[in-house]
């Protein structure tokens, strides 16, 4: 799982890159590779980086949801989930406890009325 999580910090990663790599002006990717407004001529001109940044966005999270939910799954299956609570879980576990009873207390005790 562990090699699970580090491939998935990885798509994370390039996710980020990609949808800022992007440029609603369509130059984004031609021109932050040297591109020098040379239009669509370029080997990789403004219409070619955006189908590529877009399928790499699209693909990129799709294996992000993929595999969020396969490391979901996979931990909600290792772990050992009951239907009770925690708080239930530790108090079924724990002993009941009584309460100490106050040997000296005959039931003659009065308490005083205005601090007499």
């Amino acid at each position: 799982m562990g090699v699970l999580i580090v491939v998935h910090i990885i798509i994370c990663i390039l996710l980020m890159a990609v949808i800022l790599m992007q440029s609603s002006k369509g130059d984004g990717m031609g021109s932050a590779f040297g591109g020098m407004g040379g239009g669509d001529t370029g080997a990789f001109s403004g219409r070619e980086a955006a189908n590529f940044l877009q399928k790499s966005t699209i693909g990129l999270a799709v294996a992000f949801f993929l595999i969020s939910i396969t490391i979901t799954y996979l931990s909600s299956s290792s772990a050992n989930v009951s239907a009770d609570s925690v708080l239930q879980e530790n108090l079924s576990n724990q002993p009941a406890q009584e309460l100490p009873v106050n040997p000296i207390d005959d039931g003659n005790t009065t308490l005083p009325i205005d601090g007499n």
